[in-house]
Order: structure tokens, then C-alpha cells, then sequence
């Protein structure tokens, strides 16, 4: 009986042996699943001081990051399309991109511009988003919860702006009597 047990307790030693030289000959990262990049707006600028009509400048920064909560990363190949997008009130306003690659733990810079309308009130609702859903070629991201930013700006209703052109004056003015000065304003406004 004790013959039996070391018998089997020795064939159990020699399958884990078998099994153990048979893992480290296999490639693990086969096994493992496609890592996804994780694109996130990192920093954005927003203008000061707009005034309706201005030609509006949103800097835009983004990073692929690695996921924290899952620890997943992946480069982002040249000529892949980095798309963000500006929306005013819910509307969108402007997209650009960026066709330069993004590898992890680096950023690039998109710019969004716009011509500041004014809306039903002067504040108006900003959000920046990057990798939108509506892109046809989306890039397949670990999460998308990261991928937008929200804030406001506000707009300033352009005041008139006028210049006076031209100024008749009489030569002869005499006093205690009307003299009619004429002058031509143009509103640029």
C-alpha cells in the first residue's frame, strides 16, 4: 500500500514538472487580449474676453493615457485619424484632427476655431470632445468616459462702432446766431 501511494504521489511530481516545462515554452502575451488605447483630453484653453464676431481659438491637448483601472495601453499607428470635436449649445461648430500618431503616455495639440455667435443668453454651454461616437472610423478606446470636457464661455454682444468720416464747419461762426455744423458717421459696427 505505501508502494501505491508514493507511486502516485511521484506521478503527480512528474505531471507538474511536465506541465510547468510546457508554460514556459508558450508565448503568454498570445493568450492575452488586443490592448486598446485610452485617449483622454488632458488640458484645454478657453478664450477670454469674446466678443460676438471674433474668430475664436480652442487649444486643445490630448493625451493616450493608460487605462488605471484596467492597466491597458496601446500606440496609436500614423495616419490613424485623432478626430475632436467642438460643440456650442449642442451643436456641433467645428472638427479637426490629427493624423500624426499618438504613442502612450504622449499628447498632441488640436485646435478648434469658431465665430462667436451670440445665443438666446450670453453664456454658452462648451463641450470639447475627442474620438466621438459619430466618427465612422472611431478608434476602439478601453473606456470613453474620459474622452469629453464641459464648460461655458461667454459671448459679449458687439457695441457699434463709429467713425466719423467727415466734418463741415462754416468758416464764419457769429455769436448769439445758429450755425449749422454737419458731420458724416459711419457705423462699422
Amino acid at each position: 500500500m505505501m508502494n501505491l501511494r508514493l507511486f502516485y504521489k511521484r506521478k503527480i511530481n512528474i505531471y507538474a514538472i511536465i506541465l510547468i516545462l510546457a508554460f514556459s515554452f508558450i508565448n503568454i502575451s498570445v493568450l492575452a487580449f488586443d490592448s486598446r488605447p485610452d485617449l483622454k483630453i488632458e488640458s484645454y484653453i478657453l478664450p477670454n474676453d469674446i466678443v460676438e464676431g471674433d474668430e475664436v481659438e480652442f487649444i486643445v491637448k490630448i493625451k493616450n493615457i493608460v487605462n488605471e483601472e484596467t492597466g491597458e495601453f496601446a500606440d496609436i499607428s500614423n495616419n490613424t485619424e485623432i478626430v475632436v470635436v467642438l460643440y456650442i449649445d449642442g451643436k456641433v461648430e467645428n472638427i479637426n484632427s490629427s493624423l500624426e500618431g499618438l504613442e502612450v503616455n504622449e499628447s498632441v495639440y488640436i485646435n478648434l476655431n469658431w465665430i462667436a455667435t451670440l445665443g438666446s443668453q450670453s453664456q454658452r454651454d462648451v463641450r470639447i470632445e475627442v474620438n466621438p461616437s459619430f466618427i465612422p472610423n472611431r478608434i476602439p478606446e478601453s473606456r470613453y468616459v474620459n474622452n469629453f470636457r464641459l464648460d461655458t464661455i461667454v459671448v459679449e454682444e458687439k457695441g457699434p462702432e463709429l467713425t466719423i468720416t467727415n466734418i463741415d464747419i462754416p468758416t464764419e461762426i457769429i455769436v448769439n446766431q445758429s450755425t449749422t455744423i454737419t458731420a458724416t458717421i459711419k457705423n462699422n459696427g
